[in-house]
């Protein structure tokens, strides 16, 4: 954010001794006061710095990579890098979907899901990953409609908060006196 970085100029001055990293097709802290023209701005700033692109991707097959290529090229406000990939082209072409509403979404991933398990494939093999914690709870209500078994990672289930539990609790009470 601004104040940061005029702490790191002010910090860096004598001896411009400095080591940063970032990607600015990632700046997604915006919502923290985060200024992507820090790393854009960067290499004016620093003249003599010398900047190391991280292009090797080791994550991701050459598909989705193409992929991510291709939108994030779109951006004129960016540094100029191509993800390459270290693994072996997978055996899936990535799909996008869009949904009008987060039920249909939860719906629609809980069909695929149900695809893949009559496929053979295991619960342990299927991973869901969102965003933000309030996309869970959509996810998590149609998991449990439909009884497909899931493990929550990274953060308290929707059902599982202490507010979930005691509204959950004052309904059952007000419907079951």
């Amino acid at each position: 954010n601004p104040a940061q970085m005029k702490l790191v100029k002010l910090l860096v001055a004598p001896h411009r001794n400095l080591t940063v990293v970032g990607d600015d097709d990632q700046s997604i802290y915006g919502w923290r006061g985060a200024n992507v023209r820090n790393i854009l701005d960067f290499p004016k700033l620093y003249s003599d710095a010398k900047v190391v692109r991280l292009e090797q991707n080791y994550r991701s097959s050459a598909a989705i990579l193409n992929l991510a290529n291709a939108v994030i090229a779109k951006n004129t406000e960016r540094h100029g890098k191509v993800l390459r990939p270290t693994k072996a082209q997978g055996e899936h072409l990535p799909e996008v979907f869009v949904y009008e509403t987060e039920e249909l979404e939860a719906d629609n991933v809980c069909n695929e899901i149900e695809t893949f398990l009559k496929d053979g494939h295991v619960c342990s093999d299927i991973a869901v990953l969102y965003r933000s914690n309030s996309q869970g709870a959509s996810f998590e209500a149609e998991l449990r409609k439909r009884q497909i078994p899931y493990q929550l990672s990274g953060g308290t289930a929707f059902f599982d908060r202490k507010e979930t539990r005691d509204v959950l609790a004052y309904l059952r009470t007000a419907l079951k006196p």
